[in-house]
């Protein structure tokens, strides 16, 4: 996300308002797909006369939700197969020298332990991929 500074018109010059705001676009001026078409209509809702860039933004808005959630998924999907390599290998490595247990039987305490684990998954993953973007909450 940018941050923007408004301007507004006080006697024919543009004065720098107090107000700035946070634009919510994950690409910033100089990334691939920026335009500040969404800035131009932020200024104009406003009722400023002109913007400047002060910066990048690290606080999470809504508008990044929906750049955010597929990295997050992206992250989710490899935390689970993590955990679930992990957690077979220690179920396997549990078994006792000489006595077998069915996959089937391994299978479902790892899908078990999957399911328990799934709401820390998920808080890892949001808190990676939002530190990967240079994103806070």
């Amino acid at each position: 996300m940018s941050q923007w500074q408004i301007f507004r018109k006080i006697e024919g010059k543009d004065v720098a308002d107090a107000e700035q705001f946070d634009d919510g676009i994950w690409a910033g001026p100089g990334d691939d797909g920026f335009t500040v078409d969404h800035v131009i209509a932020e200024m104009k809702a406003r009722g400023a006369s002109s913007y400047s860039y002060i910066g990048r933004s690290t606080k999470v808005g809504e508008r990044t939700q929906a750049d955010i959630v597929p990295r997050v998924a992206a992250v989710a999907e490899e935390l689970r197969a993590k955990v679930m390599r992990d957690k077979t290998a220690e179920i396997v490595s549990a078994i006792p020298k000489g006595k077998k247990r069915l996959v089937s039987e391994i299978e479902a305490e790892v899908a078990r332990h999957l399911q328990q684990s799934e709401h820390e998954i998920t808080a890892a993953a949001r808190s990676i991929a939002l530190r990967n973007m240079g994103l806070a909450e």
